[in-house]
C-alpha cells in the first residue's frame, strides 16, 4: 500500500469514529503529513470518545505500529480510574521527560491539541481557557 494510500484509508476510518473530523485533522495537520505525530493527532481522541471499541483498537494496530498505537493510548484519559484532568497532563509529560519514544510523541501531539483548542476562541468558554493554559504551562515546564 502506497504512503497516499495508507493516508485515505486512515481518514476514512478516522470518519467513521468521529461525528465531525474537522479538530482532529487540525491537530493532524499541525505535523508533517504521515508522520507518527501526524497520525496520532488524526486518532488522539477516538479511544477517548469510544473507549469500549475493540475494532478501533485492532485496526489501529493493524494500519500504524505498536509505538503510535501506545501513544493514543496514553493521550487517553483514563476516566474509569477517575484520573484528574492534571494527573493526565502530568502523565504525559512524566512519559515525555523520561525519553520514550511514545512520551515524545504524546507530549508533542497534546501540545498541539491544546494550542487548537485555545484557538478556537468562538465557543472556547473560559473554564477551559484557565484549564488548557494551566495544562500548557505544565506541559512546557522544563523541571
Amino acid at each position: 500500500m502506497s504512503k497516499e494510500e495508507l493516508k485515505e484509508k486512515l481518514i476514512q476510518f478516522a470518519k467513521q469514529y468521529y461525528d465531525d473530523i474537522t479538530h482532529p485533522l487540525a491537530v493532524a495537520n499541525q505535523f508533517p503529513e504521515m508522520t507518527d505525530e501526524w497520525i496520532v493527532g488524526l486518532f488522539h481522541d477516538i479511544l477517548e470518545d469510544n473507549p469500549n471499541c475493540y475494532q478501533i483498537r485492532a485496526m489501529l494496530l493493524e494500519l500504524t505500529n505498536v509505538t503510535i498505537y501506545n501513544a493514543i493510548k496514553l493521550l487517553t484519559r483514563n476516566l474509569e480510574y477517575d484520573q484528574t484532568y492534571f494527573d493526565y497532563i502530568k502523565t504525559i509529560k512524566w512519559w515525555k521527560d523520561n525519553e520514550t519514544k511514545v512520551g515524545e510523541i504524546a507530549w508533542k501531539v497534546k501540545i498541539a491539541d491544546i494550542k487548537h483548542n485555545l484557538s478556537r476562541t468562538e465557543t472556547l468558554k473560559p473554564s477551559l481557557k484557565e484549564r488548557y493554559e494551566k495544562a500548557l504551562k505544565i506541559l512546557l515546564d522544563d523541571k
